[in-house]
């Protein structure tokens, strides 16, 4: 049996609803026709049946549309809140060395992984399984702006992905530039800037 990905099972479930609706709608169209055929005064109330079956047959139908709709409404928020340039992710470097090679390495583009509209690449194809198999555990923290800025100011600031600290087994990632590392600063004062960043990324992101 052919595997089924999120997206593939939704629209098969959205498709089978409708169908399911639909039917129902014709079976109680034909059920009011038989009962009140025969009379203008039973015409006019299947006239008046068969609108109510239209509306809600309508109305179900948009709520359908809408359930199905959400959960793709949903990744498309997840992947604007992440520092991306035409989807790819980090620049490019690979996710998984931060945590697993404790460095920053450059990714690949035969190993990218699509994780929720986001592109990584990876350098291996090990750390292409390991991302795959569990992307949050690799995924940078707080869409992979700079901790700092979001610490201090509460504001989505660029990286440079060679800057970067793990936390609580995770990567916080870190403008560097013109002189200015601000690793450095967070290191001063890091837990009153990552309770700080932890709250405006919620702020942010909700």
């Amino acid at each position: 049996m052919a595997a089924f990905g999120y997206a593939e099972l939704h629209l098969l479930f959205f498709m089978a609803a409708i169908s399911a609706f639909r039917s129902q709608s014709f079976c109680q169209s034909i059920s009011s026709s038989k009962k009140d055929f025969g009379s203008s005064r039973a015409a006019n109330r299947q006239q008046k049946q068969t609108i109510k079956i239209k509306t809600f047959d309508m109305k179900n139908t948009i709520t359908l549309v809408l359930v199905f709709l959400l959960p793709f409404l949903a990744f498309s928020q997840k992947a604007e809140h992440r520092n991306l340039e035409n989807k790819l992710a980090i620049q490019g470097y690979d996710p998984v060395s931060y945590i697993e090679q404790k460095k920053a390495v450059k990714g690949k583009k035969e190993f990218a992984v699509n994780v929720n509209g986001a592109i990584y690449y990876t350098s291996s194809e090990k750390n292409k399984e390991l991302l795959k198999k569990d992307p949050a555990k690799y995924e940078p923290v707080y869409g992979g702006w700079c901790a700092f800025a979001l610490g201090d100011y509460g504001e989505k600031v660029e990286i440079n992905p060679t800057t970067f600290k793990i936390i609580d087994g995770k990567t916080h990632l870190f403008y560097n530039k013109f002189f200015n590392n601000t690793l450095t600063s967070w290191n001063k004062n890091e837990a009153k800037l990552k309770k700080s960043a932890d709250q405006n990324w919620k702020k942010l992101t909700n």
